[in-house]
């Protein structure tokens, strides 16, 4: 039997983008918990449904902030990041970004 991990959850991000709704991603974040599984809401995609609400978000970077701002995230289990540099090498922990904690 296999076993997930961790599942990222992002919306679609160019034109004829499908929209991402909210519900679905509160539902998947809830199967994930049941499941204990780490789940990331990275993105809410172009076209955003909250509240029966659409919003359009043409940058990424809006998109990423309102999905963290969401605090949908679960770290049931930390995330083991395996990176590599552009030559197959990898990359030490103590050269790997950490972003600031939220105050």
């Amino acid at each position: 039997m296999h076993r997930l991990y961790e599942c990222w959850c992002g919306g679609e991000n160019y034109d004829g983008a499908r929209p991402c709704n909210f519900d679905w991603v509160k539902h998947l974040r809830e199967e994930c918990e049941k499941y204990n599984v780490t789940f990331c809401f990275i993105e809410t995609g172009t076209v955003f449904i909250k509240d029966s609400k659409t919003y359009l978000m043409p940058k990424k970077q809006l998109q990423s902030k309102m999905a963290y701002k969401s605090k949908m995230n679960l770290n049931e289990k930390p995330i083991e990041w395996k990176l590599c540099d552009n030559f197959g090498d990898k990359i030490p922990k103590n050269k790997l970004y950490v972003p600031l904690s939220e105050n």
